[in-house]
């Protein structure tokens, strides 16, 4: 069926010889998760990825599938148009990050095995910092910052999310969480295929998102916070941060970029253009024949060097 599935052929001419040992591969987009674990049993699918802890559990102990752990997992948030209102209100914003229950948010999603995010930065990358700290749970903080805030009661704020299930999840326990705080939410779905479109052309507003890391910090914290990065969605404009990006990228002295990399982190804190979720835990799974997989850090999967049993 037209706009189904998309068809990439092996390139005769590859700069590396003998690569890809795939003639074609053949992209489909499933419905569901469920959905293609059901095809990849059948052996109508050969691979299936961007797979939860909840998502593997009726497979975990099939012997025709294979599993593979992401070792560094995708960075999930809430973010907002700092710039729009409502939530160009510094105090709105630390209103709701007092108010979401990330851990209850991880065992709901994740089956409590992903690591709570207190930035963008997981744990084991040189540019961590395990002294920085994003705002706790604690309703009582949150309903004081709504009064600083100036927040009405029965105020709207809009969440908008995609119709993937991961980020239907996230948005209902946000809707809960708020609501035990005084914060009216109502979640407006955004078709799966359109959504990242329009967050990225900041067509959406408040919203969930996710991010996979890079092989350096500036891959992903330039892009999205300095102002003039492409895929900064939220508006977030701060020269102090800009100048600290720009002289991070300007050297390769891991001595000199980490504090500098520590300091854009603990302004993300206090600017708070986002809301730290926590660092996912994903796989992807193959048939048995299928053999070559294997992960790198932005968790796009590649294929060149995969092969399948005859």
């Amino acid at each position: 069926m037209r706009g189904s599935h998309i068809l990439v052929e092996r390139n005769k001419d590859y700069w590396e010889q003998g690569l890809p040992y795939l003639d074609a591969v053949n992209f489909q987009d499933t419905s569901a998760s469920i959905v293609g674990l059901q095809r990849l049993a059948t052996g109508e699918l050969d691979y299936v990825g961007q797979l939860s802890p909840n998502d593997i559990r009726p497979i975990e102990n099939n012997t025709d599938i294979k599993l593979y752990r992401a070792t560094v997992g995708r960075w999930y948030s809430l973010q907002w148009h700092v710039y729009e209102a409502p939530f160009d209100n510094v105090n709105l914003r630390r209103a709701i990050a007092h108010a979401i229950d990330r851990k209850r948010i991880v065992e709901i999603t994740m089956a409590g095995k992903a690591e709570i995010a207190n930035g963008p930065t997981p744990p084991g990358l040189w540019w961590y910092d395990e002294t920085i700290k994003s705002y706790s749970y604690d309703v009582g903080k949150a309903k004081e910052y709504l009064v600083k805030a100036g927040y009405q009661p029965g105020t709207e704020l809009v969440l908008y999310s995609s119709t993937a299930s991961i980020y239907q999840q996230i948005s209902q326990l946000v809707q809960e969480q708020l609501a035990a705080a005084g914060m009216t939410v109502t979640i407006k779905p955004v078709a799966r295929k359109e959504w990242y479109g329009r967050v990225v052309k900041r067509l959406v507003n408040f919203t969930p998102t996710r991010w996979t890391q890079r092989p350096d910090p500036d891959g992903l914290l330039y892009i999205l916070f300095h102002s003039k990065g492409f895929a900064n969605s939220t508006g977030y404009n701060n020269p102090k941060m800009d100048a600290l990006l720009d002289e991070a990228r300007g050297t390769d002295d891991l001595a000199v970029r980490k504090p500098l990399y520590s300091e854009v982190q603990k302004i993300l804190i206090e600017d708070i253009p986002n809301v730290p979720l926590f660092f996912a835990v994903e796989y992807g799974a193959t048939g048995k024949n299928v053999h070559g997989f294997e992960w790198i850090a932005d968790q796009i999967p590649r294929f060149r060097e995969l092969w399948k049993d005859k």
